[in-house]
C-alpha cells in the first residue's frame, strides 16, 4: 500500500506492537495497530506519519466507539484537509471529543460535519478548531452531523463568492 522500505516496515512493525501492549488503548491489538497504520496510508499519509497518527486514531476510534477504518478515514481527512502531520491525529481526536463534550451530537457526528467543511474552511482561513467550534454552536441549536457540516460549507462559499443579489447590496 504505501510503497514502505523493509526499514519501515520494521518500525511499523514495531510500532503496532508497542500500541498493542499500550494499556491506555485498551482492547487494541497489534493487529488493530497495523490495520490502522494501512488505512492512514491507504488516505494519503506517509509511512512516518502513519506511524505517528496511529495511536490518536486508535484513541478516536475508542472515543467514539467506532472502527478503526472508519476512525482512520476521519482523521486523516482533517489532517489532510487542513494540512497538519500525522503525529497530530491526537490533537484532532481531542478537538472533535471536546465538541461532543460541549454541544448535542456524537464525535462521529463532529467529523462527518468537518468533512462537509474542512476543505472550503480552510481555503478561507478557518482552523480545524474554529471549524468545529462553529459547528459545535450550529449543533446547540439542533443542527448536527453532515447537516450541519453542508450548511457551514454552503454559508463559507456564500461569503467568498456572493450571489449578484448580494453584490447589488
Amino acid at each position: 500500500t504505501t510503497g514502505a522500505t523493509a526499514d519501515q516496515m520494521e518500525r511499523v512493525s514495531a510500532s503496532a506492537k508497542q500500541l498493542g501492549a499500550d494499556i491506555t488503548l485498551p482492547a487494541v491489538s497489534a493487529g488493530d495497530a497495523a490495520t490502522t497504520m494501512v488505512e492512514l496510508a491507504k488516505a494519503g499519509l506517509s509511512v512516518e506519519q502513519s506511524i505517528a497518527g496511529a495511536k490518536g486514531v486508535l484513541q478516536l476510534a475508542a472515543a467514539a466507539q467506532i472502527d478503526f477504518a472508519q476512525a482512520s478515514l476521519l482523521a486523516a481527512s482533517a489532517l489532510n484537509a487542513f494540512g497538519l502531520s500525522g503525529d497530530q491525529a491526537s490533537h484532532v481526536a481531542d478537538v472533535f471529543a471536546g465538541a461532543a463534550n460541549a454541544a448535542q451530537g456524537s464525535i462521529e457526528d463532529f467529523a462527518l460535519a468537518n468533512q462537509q467543511v474542512d476543505a472550503v474552511a480552510r481555503q478561507v482561513g478557518i482552523s480545524l478548531e474554529d471549524t468545529t467550534a462553529l459547528l459545535a454552536e450550529l449543533a446547540k441549536n439542533g443542527l448536527k452531523g453532515s447537516d450541519a457540516g453542508t450548511s457551514l460549507r454552503t454559508a463559507l462559499i456564500r461569503l467568498i463568492a456572493p450571489t449578484q443579489e448580494a453584490r447589488q447590496l
